[in-house]
């Protein structure tokens, strides 16, 4: 006999001192990485600055670029341009990089000084630095009801193809 249990509800993502961290494959997912991911989009969408763009870092985690690309594919569906790094970077590229390009955010993958277990969602805001509470609180207001509904994705190489992602 097989028992089915009930579905799991989403992950509860709080952001917390310069990101979001949790146990690789456990509650770190592509599904949850593209739940931060559709928040950042309602925040530069909310603010008009789609056309800024948004810049893509990732560290050498285990699957990092992986997860880089599904938060970029979420970015794309909303007409939000990307700066994608062309290698694995430390958090400070892409801040300087956020800052350079007059982005209206970052996202860096990585769990910084965590256990190797782990990976993160980082946060960069205009400036450069770690996102503030203004911001993360659009980014936590969308997590709390993005959970139980498909998120949208646009294709990277198609969107690659069509002069929306920067290396």
């Amino acid at each position: 006999m097989t028992l089915t249990g009930a579905a799991p509800s989403p992950t509860r993502i709080v952001f917390g001192t310069d990101g979001w961290r949790a146990r690789i494959a456990d509650e770190f997912t592509y599904e949850n990485v593209r739940r931060c991911a559709d928040g950042v989009a309602a925040y530069v969408t909310d603010r008009g600055e789609t056309a800024k763009g948004v810049v893509i870092a990732y560290d050498r985690r285990f699957s990092s670029e992986y997860f880089a690309m599904a938060a970029a594919e979420v970015l794309l569906a909303h007409d939000i341009g990307v700066a994608f790094a062309l290698h694995a970077v430390p958090t400070q590229m892409c801040s300087y990089e956020v800052v350079e390009r007059n982005a209206a955010a970052g996202i860096v993958i990585t769990a910084s000084h965590n256990p190797w277990v782990d990976n993160g969602f980082k946060v960069k805001a205009p400036t450069g630095a770690a996102a503030g509470a203004d911001i993360l609180s659009v980014i936590e207001s969308r997590l709390a009801v993005n959970g139980v509904a498909g998120i949208p994705r646009r294709p990277f190489a198609e969107a690659e193809s069509a002069g929306m992602v920067d290396r």
